[in-house]
């Protein structure tokens, strides 16, 4: 590993509307698991904050072409590394003192430069709408989060509404973001910022809007646009509580905008399903619940007369004449039904040693044992050697067989 005894050069704070940027390699580092690259000056941003970092390549003069996948920052150094994928082939092709030209990804740092500058300006609307605090901050792969503290209060659904709508009049108005740096936590404080700064070092604070009267005003290390109107849209998905806050998932731009059309698309498709309106939509739906349940209703009344027909009937056949096996077929109920029916039918005083009930359209056997016989033993000595597979306990085991033919080889084996 080289010596470094450099900060890396932050460019990305400088403009952020740089795509492409040379750089010079000052170290090439490899710990046999991955490739690390650490230049003069990046305008990759590293994780942090809350934010992604920034992927891309890194072509060097012959053209080589290679992956930027992670970029990471030591903060008590401030040198950021960049994880490079490269084929060993080509490692020769990276040099130290090399300038090399970086490439960004530059639809992610879009779309994460909208969620940061988006989380900025909704934060703000909550706050200056109904005070707290912001203690969480994160985007995911498909929310961007923030957790609001109103000390245990929770949020109701006008209030999440009032914030979406003031955040977007914001975004409309088109105020200007000021990305202001300070050499120290001194000088920083003259900032109005909604929390107080307490890191060390340069400091980094951005205000939304008028620096006299500020939108939002706070320390932060990502990227951000120069005036809220390029962040498009805000829109708040859900809320909930969360360890005694409020946990707002929202998209911004973009995301946002590909959600509320996924979302009308399908809208339009239950609607055309239960041939309604917006309007009429959730009755429709509700009707429709109703029937669903006076249906199930019926079904169980029907179920448990079937199954009280087939009790009688066959306790009628085994106090006849008790068989040490007795086997039956069912199609019109499901294995859970014939669970029922088996355990009532064991609990008779006519019950058989080994009774076996078979579901035909899903080749399934239910084993039930008077405790002479082990269910689970029987259906682990044959059924998998038929190709079916299962188990249970000794007074009742489950088989479940590949086809017709299987079952009917499991039933005769049960009776040697």
């Amino acid at each position: 590993m080289q010596e470094v005894i450099m900060t890396t050069e932050k460019y990305y704070q400088h403009d952020v509307d740089c795509h492409e940027l040379n750089g010079r390699i000052e170290a090439i580092q490899n710990d046999g698991k991955s490739t690390r690259i650490i230049m003069d000056r990046t305008v990759f941003f590293p994780t942090g904050g809350g934010q992604p970092c920034d992927t891309g390549t890194i072509v060097t003069p012959d053209g080589t072409s290679v992956s930027v996948v992670d970029v990471q920052e030591d903060k008590e150094s401030g040198i950021i590394s960049h994880t490079i994928e490269i084929d060993p082939s080509e490692t020769d092709a990276l040099q130290v003192g090399m300038t090399v030209t970086q490439k960004l990804n530059e639809d992610r740092r879009r779309v994460n430069t909208q969620r940061h500058t988006g989380e900025h300006i909704l934060t703000g609307a909550f706050i200056q709408l109904f005070g707290g605090a912001n203690k969480g901050f994160h985007m995911g792969g498909e929310y961007v989060t923030i957790d609001m503290d109103y000390d245990g209060k929770k949020l109701t659904e006008e209030q999440v509404r009032a914030a979406e709508k003031l955040a977007n009049e914001v975004i409309w108005a088109n105020l200007p973001v000021t990305v202001s740096t300070f050499p120290n936590r001194e000088e920083a404080s003259v900032m109005p910022t909604r929390k107080p700064v307490t890191q060390d070092g340069e400091i980094t604070i951005v205000t939304i809007g008028d620096l006299a009267s500020p939108h939002d005003c706070v320390a932060c290390c990502g990227t951000h646009f120069h005036r809220t109107g390029e962040v498009g849209l805000i829109r708040i998905h859900k809320f909930e509580p969360n360890k005694g806050m409020n946990r707002i998932y929202f998209e911004c731009g973009d995301r946002a905008l590909e959600s509320m059309q996924s979302d009308d698309t399908l809208l339009r498709s239950v609607q055309e399903r239960f041939s309604a309106g917006s309007h009429d939509l959730l009755q429709k739906m509700d009707i429709r619940d109703e029937k669903e349940a006076e249906l199930r209703q019926d079904c169980t009344g029907l179920r448990q007369y079937y199954r009280d027909r087939e009790m009688a009937r066959i306790t009628s056949l085994l106090h006849r004449d008790t068989p040490d096996f007795y086997q039956d077929s069912f199609t019109l109920v499901s294995p859970d039904d014939l669970l029922k029916l088996g355990f009532a039918i064991m609990e008779d005083e006519a019950a058989p040693a080994l009774m076996a009930l078979v579901h035909r359209p899903s080749h399934t056997v239910l084993l039930f044992s008077d405790g002479s016989r082990n269910c689970g033993a029987l259906v682990k000595e044959h059924a998998k050697s038929l190709g079916g597979r299962g188990g249970g306990r000794p007074d009742q085991a489950r088989a479940l067989m590949p086809n017709e033919d299987a079952v009917e080889k499991f039933i005769e084996s049960l009776k040697e």
